[in-house]
């Protein structure tokens, strides 16, 4: 699904543990709750993340 460009969406991160070093989960969603990005980074780059996700 492309997000159009006037849609409201909602950044979020999470942090999770894979073998023993944190990650960063970071999720794009639409108003209604449906997550239409997702990815992992070893880094919390925020400005990287929602390039990405963009």
């Amino acid at each position: 699904m492309q997000a159009v460009p006037l849609d409201l969406w909602n950044l979020d991160e999470a942090h999770v543990m894979i073998r023993s070093e944190i990650h960063r989960l970071w999720s794009a969603a639409d108003r209604k709750d449906y997550a239409f990005d997702e990815i992992l980074q070893t880094r919390g780059d925020i400005k990287a993340a929602s390039h990405l996700l963009t």
